[in-house]
């Protein structure tokens, strides 16, 4: 039996009793994938909160005790949520002069295997195969008894095209069948031996367990800035932490760059967004970028010569930095699809929010590891063949970089 499945069934009878549910492992999970200036709620507005600068991703969470249990098409949990938010969205809006919508991500998360032609269509709409009115048609060919779905189906219905429109891009739908094995796997990033993990993993939910309790006592809500939950819990998350050499002392070797460098898939990708000049050979960042690709591979091999880590972990690592990179692209390719400029500026304007991509990118911390070794492996996931991520919005198909 392996650790993680020990873990598991170590934990399979006394959790429920002490309240560590479904909902509560999201909660922990989102501590740790979020950013170090986010603060992340319990059961405030919603669920789960995420406050991010100037946006809020409100986390409804829904959880079924069937086993293999499917969120259909006419799924209460689903038009429910739905209608509740539409409802919080009009209460909002009726004493803030602000908009609701554009300031808040709704994320529908559940352990439901996701089994839903709305779901299905709504994704068709996010990648430009479906209108609104396409939505709209769809959602007037459902009908319910369910008193619920149908209040929730109509809400939908009822926005004009403009607000159904920010509705599904703000909108997300996402499985997770297995909360508390997604949490073991996040920390398994950190660390890289399932003991190491587990014993991680106990001493936070032993600890979250109890401030939750007592802040509940005292009538506080559970909420943590991600900077100030690792500082608190600094002596749990340093202390089985993998020892790993110093990134950075490697840092001052300055790599010869490749003859036919313009060729590769990471040069073109940054001069299509003009963060570098394959023209003008003295352009600094072409061995600042250059630099950060090299020793990111370098390192790796270092790390795996050493036994310090495995393709497994590296694998997990460069999936992570992908997730990273994805919720950034798609946050500016939303913004692009709200352009309202001439079409003769929309080419600048993608290349800004490109370069803007790129630069937020570049500031993201894939741990344990530092800065520099991070940016080396965004670098390097743009480099490969086909490229995994890109920063121009149509960064594969119109420069047949993939």
């Amino acid at each position: 039996m392996d650790s993680y499945q020990k873990f598991l069934d170590n934990h399979a009878a006394d959790l429920p009793q002490t309240g560590f549910d479904y909902q509560f492992y999201c909660f922990i999970y989102f501590l740790f994938d979020s950013e170090q200036q986010d603060v992340v709620s319990y059961e405030t507005e919603d669920d789960i909160v995420i406050n991010r600068n100037q946006e809020k991703e409100l986390i409804q969470v829904k959880h079924s005790v069937e086993k293999d249990s499917k969120l259909t098409n006419l799924d209460k949990d689903l038009w429910k949520t739905i209608y509740n938010w539409i409802e919080q969205w009009k209460e909002y809006e009726k004493n803030n002069p602000d908009s609701f919508i554009k300031k808040h991500r709704l994320t529908l998360i559940t352990n439901k295997v996701i089994k839903c032609e709305f779901i299905t269509k709504h994704k068709d709409y996010q990648n430009h195969d479906f209108t609104e009115n396409d939505i709209r048609d769809y959602l007037t060919s459902l009908n319910s008894e369910t008193e619920d779905v149908q209040k929730g189906i109509d809400s939908l219905k009822s926005l004009d095209n403009a607000d159904l429109k920010l509705f599904l891009l703000h909108f997300t739908a996402r499985s997770i069948p297995d909360a508390l094995g997604l949490l073991f796997s996040r920390l398994k990033r950190i660390y890289p031996t399932d003991k190491k993990t587990n014993k991680v993993l106990n001493q936070i939910i032993g600890k979250l367990h109890k401030d939750k309790y007592n802040n509940a006592t005292k009538r506080y809500k559970l909420k943590y800035k991600r900077y100030d939950f690792e500082k608190e819990y600094i002596t749990i998350l340093q202390g089985e932490r993998p020892d790993l050499p110093d990134f950075a002392t490697d840092f001052n070797i300055s790599p010869d760059i490749p003859v036919d460098y313009k060729s590769m898939n990471l040069f073109k990708q940054l001069n299509l967004i003009n963060e570098v000049d394959l023209h003008d050979p003295n352009d600094e960042n072409i061995p600042r970028n250059y630099a950060f690709y090299f020793h990111y591979q370098r390192n790796i091999d270092k790390f795996i010569n050493n036994m310090l880590i495995d393709d497994t972990y590296i694998k997990k690592l460069e999936d992570k930095a992908y997730q990273d990179w994805d919720r950034i692209f798609q946050d500016k390719k939303r913004v692009i699809l709200r352009f309202k400029g001439k079409e003769d500026d929309k080419e600048s304007f993608i290349i800004d929010k490109g370069s803007e991509c790129f630069s937020e990118v570049m500031k993201k911390h894939i741990e344990p590891f530092d800065y520099n070794f991070s940016n080396g492996c965004f670098l390097k996931l743009s480099n490969e063949e086909p490229p995994r991520v890109g920063w121009h919005n149509n960064w594969g198909k119109k420069y047949n970089i993939i």
